[in-house]
């Protein structure tokens, strides 16, 4: 289903920074390496980069306890 979604023409498809953030600091340095090449294959997909902002670090403050992952926080923010 959200690979239909993803694929289809019609729909703006966004990544979010945070997700970039979260390989970056959990992976190694040849993930990293990867990540930069996927960032760019992404980019010429023709999706948007969704950049975290100031007003989303405040909306985590809002999230019910469950959500502990800092880097969960932030993408559902």
């Amino acid at each position: 289903m959200a690979r239909d979604r993803i694929s289809d023409p019609e729909n703006e498809v966004l990544v979010s920074t945070v997700s970039c953030w979260e390989h970056c600091t959990k992976g190694s340095p040849l993930k990293v390496k990867a990540l930069a090449d996927i960032n760019e294959a992404i980019l010429q997909f023709g999706t948007v980069e969704l950049a975290s902002s100031i007003a989303h670090s405040l909306k985590t403050e809002t999230l019910q306890s469950h959500h502990r992952n800092p880097f969960d926080r932030m993408l559902i923010a």
